[in-house]
């Protein structure tokens, strides 16, 4: 099939959003042993670039609704509460945010042994910095209006 965004459109979209104002999209992070869960709130309004995933993991959407593109198999459509999917690795997303998004990712790291929850907050962002390079290969941020 042939590409209905190339990549080359996402990052002159990209160069665009970067002179926006960027806006707070909180992210909640919970560890479970051999699991990492993140939670991203994206506020209505919001546009998102989403980094090129390098992992294949599960999501959820827990609230929200959103009109999403998927570069991976060129989904172009909304997403609801209640839908779940699987990201496969290349999958770059472009996210209109319709209402505020609670968007859940879990991912399998066998290192992870839970006792993460418990640590302060300067460790568990370490953590999860280091983190978002194994899935992504840098720190995820592209969130605009």
């Amino acid at each position: 099939m042939d590409e209905l965004i190339t990549k080359d459109a996402i990052g002159e979209l990209k160069m665009v959003m970067e002179t926006l104002p960027a806006v707070s999209c909180p992210l909640k992070h919970d560890f479970t042993p051999g699991m990492y869960i993140r939670e991203i709130t994206m506020p209505a309004g919001t546009c998102v670039i989403s980094k090129q995933h390098l992992t294949t993991h599960p999501y959820v959407i827990l609230e929200g609704v959103l009109a999403v593109y998927n570069t991976e198999d060129h989904f172009l459509g909304y997403l609801y509460p209640g839908i779940r999917g699987v990201t496969k690795p290349g999958t770059v997303r472009l996210l209109k945010i319709i209402e505020t998004t609670r968007w859940v990712t879990f991912h399998a790291l066998d290192f992870i042994t839970g006792e993460e929850n418990g640590w302060d907050e300067v460790k568990k962002q370490d953590l999860v910095e280091r983190i978002e390079l194994l899935l992504v290969g840098e720190t995820v941020d592209l969130k605009y209006t």
